[in-house]
């Protein structure tokens, strides 16, 4: 963010200059964390469940605040912004940038796969534009504004992640963003117990879409049974579905899909064009993400063999299904988070692999009155993957056990733990070499902690 003065802030915000000393200053940076001030910058008091930003004025100005962005007039020895609701000021102030600069904007959302796909999508992308996207999962209404904050004139495309707990959240954040391109990952369990079913989550992730016209595309996963109901029904806008499951003749669909030692390889085809493509990640799932991506880099204008490069080049991150050998065995650290949707593609890919499989989970949370049926579910699905041994931890273990033996598991391949501590002992005493090991469990259960220490072990 540059060339934006004092002035400009407060009409952005509809706020009040207050014994403003420099109306025509340009800001260095907009902060929310009074600890990152540096001099020239502006802070914005953010108010929050259990914080409150206006508690630290005094600290963002002696570490140089040119100004502060306030619900409270009170006297400072730097510039004041009043304005009623800092956040919305802040929201409002990511929406001006966006529209000075007006890059071509893409929305990205979904149950699941979310960052691997805009992280996809913006390797495929960064071969013939410059692409600013939103860092790690800074995917809510603060986060958002954020990313925008960093916009530069330069930037041609901005890659937005967009994530929500209850409806009317991506209903906001594309008001802030006004998408030029949306993309749906799937429609997954995520949120139930706060939404109540996944015709709720289809709903509340199809807000992405309703300021869209004539001129904007929605590109979504064919293969999901919601998402592919959008074929049938009238839009504003142009639709574009991918599939690796069951191609229609206007998708853009992957074919000859191979596990490599490496990866995944196969073919995208588009228009009756195949384009060779190798993942260096594993989980037949990121083939689904590869198409999304590829499917909006052809849409933005880029050429279809850069787009394919750019995908290859994408590696991964450590804890969203990355493969670490040791000691002749394949850990698969899969602990960002947990639903049942992501759970069945990571016992999938597990299944995949060769070596014994043991799969060490912890709860999925988030699933309300669904919690107990959907665990049951996922200790069901273990059975029907193959897989050697099932160790489990949390609230909702013995779910996971009932769920495997009703589906033909067997007793002894089943092993329940009270904590997470006595997991990691009695994983210890059962791994050996030629193991393929999977992690996965909600980001609060811990689950990297034991990955870890089973690292650290071995």
């Amino acid at each position: 963010m540059k060339n934006i003065t004092l002035s400009q802030l407060a009409d952005m915000t509809g706020g009040k200059l207050v014994n403003c000393n420099a109306p025509r200053k340009f800001a260095n940076s907009l902060r929310i964390d009074s600890r990152k001030v540096k001099p020239g910058d502006v802070f914005i008091a953010l108010k929050g469940a259990s914080f409150d930003g206006h508690d630290f004025i005094e600290e963002a100005v002696s570490k140089g605040a040119l100004a502060v962005l306030s619900e409270s007039n009170i006297d400072l020895k730097a510039d004041l912004i009043l304005v009623e609701d800092t956040k919305k000021a802040m929201q409002r102030i990511a929406n001006a940038i966006l529209k000075k600069i007006d890059p071509l904007v893409v929305a990205v959302t979904g149950s699941s796969g979310k960052t691997t796909t805009k992280e996809m999508i913006y390797c495929a992308l960064e071969g013939k534009y410059k692409v600013h996207k939103t860092e790690g999962n800074f995917n809510n209404d603060i986060g958002l504004p954020l990313t925008l904050f960093e916009l530069e004139s330069e930037h041609e495309i901005v890659v937005l992640e967009m994530g929500m707990n209850n409806e009317g959240e991506i209903r906001l954040l594309a008001s802030i963003a006004e998408p030029d391109i949306a993309v749906i990952t799937n429609i997954g369990e995520s949120h139930i117990g706060r939404l109540g079913s996944k015709e709720n989550i289809f709903a509340a992730k199809m807000e992405i879409c309703e300021k869209m016209g004539k001129n904007n595309i929605l590109i979504v996963n064919g293969d999901d049974c919601f998402l592919e109901s959008l074929r049938n029904k009238r839009t504003n806008y142009k639709k574009v579905f991918t599939s690796i499951k069951d191609p229609k003749t206007d998708d853009i669909y992957a074919v000859d899909v191979k596990d490599t030692e490496n990866g995944l390889k196969f073919a995208i085809v588009n228009a009756g064009t195949e384009y060779p493509c190798e993942l260096r990640i594993h989980g037949i799932h990121n083939v689904s993400n590869a198409l999304l991506a590829f499917t909006l880099a052809i849409n933005a204008g880029v050429e279809a063999e850069t787009a394919i490069c750019g995908i290859e080049s994408y590696e991964g991150d450590n804890l969203r299904g990355a493969i670490v050998e040791v000691a002749g065995m394949k850990l698969v650290n899969d602990t960002y988070n947990a639903n049942p949707s992501s759970m069945y593609a990571a016992l999938k890919s597990l299944s995949r692999l060769k070596g014994r499989k043991i799969a060490v989970l912890g709860d999925m949370l988030e699933l309300g009155s669904y919690a107990q049926k959907m665990h049951r579910e996922v200790g069901m699905k273990v059975s029907d993957e193959g897989i050697d041994i099932l160790m489990v931890t949390g609230t909702y273990a013995k779910d996971y056990e009932k769920g495997a033996v009703i589906n033909g598991f067997k007793q002894n391949q089943i092993h329940v733990y009270e904590n997470n501590d006595s997991l990691v002992k009695g994983l210890k005493e059962t791994m050996k070499s030629g193991d393929v090991i999977l992690f996965k469990g909600s980001h609060s259960t811990r689950m990297n902690e034991v990955y870890k220490e089973i690292l650290k072990h071995a």
